[in-house]
């Protein structure tokens, strides 16, 4: 019986191309694309012609998650957000993704993770916006999410992790943390 299981579920199947070739970075010389396979360099175009965005939709479903349940302890408040974001988050499914799922944002673009810390983020959008950085620029797609990320942002005030640790440190560690 199991061995009749086994044959049945057993496959013949292999992939397209053997496994006896070494592809190296621009794997042929003078060729214009970077991958023998047609689907990994439209994969790769793709991927490529996106721009650089910050997401929201995290930042919205964490504070949600957060301001509904602000006198519950701790651990309870980021098990209700993790809930929430697993609950309620856009899935992206890409033409020709094999490997579906994102990190709470669509591709190439950057989640935002405000239990850590926001006074950098809120610092970037008011005076050093995101898109003037000399590397690393993310654009965030309009006003309106502009000031939505800022307004979620202030709620976070005093309630952060960063908060949290530097309001244990002495002076000593305070000044030792301030040069890095």
């Amino acid at each position: 019986m199991e061995a009749n299981l086994a044959k049945e579920h057993r496959t013949d199947a292999i992939g397209v191309d053997t496994f006896d070739k070494v592809y190296g970075l621009g794997y042929e010389v003078g060729h214009a694309d970077w991958s023998p396979y047609p689907r990994v360099n439209r994969l790769r175009q793709t991927f490529l012609d996106r721009p650089y965005e910050i997401d929201v939709e995290r930042l919205r479903l964490v504070t949600e998650a957060f301001k509904n349940n602000e006198v519950a302890p701790r651990i309870l408040q980021c098990a209700y957000a993790f809930e929430n974001i697993l609950l309620n988050t856009s899935l992206y499914i890409y033409d020709e993704d094999l490997i579906l799922g994102e990190i709470a944002a669509p591709a190439k673009a950057s989640p935002i993770y405000p239990e850590f810390s926001v006074d950098w983020i809120i610092d970037e959008i008011t005076n050093s916006p995101f898109e003037e950085r000399n590397n690393d620029q993310f654009y965030i797609r309009n006003d309106e999410e502009r000031a939505e990320i800022l307004e979620l942002c202030a709620y976070w005030k005093r309630k952060t992790v960063n908060e949290m640790i530097t309001a244990t440190l002495d002076q000593d560690s305070e000044k030792r943390l301030s040069h890095g």
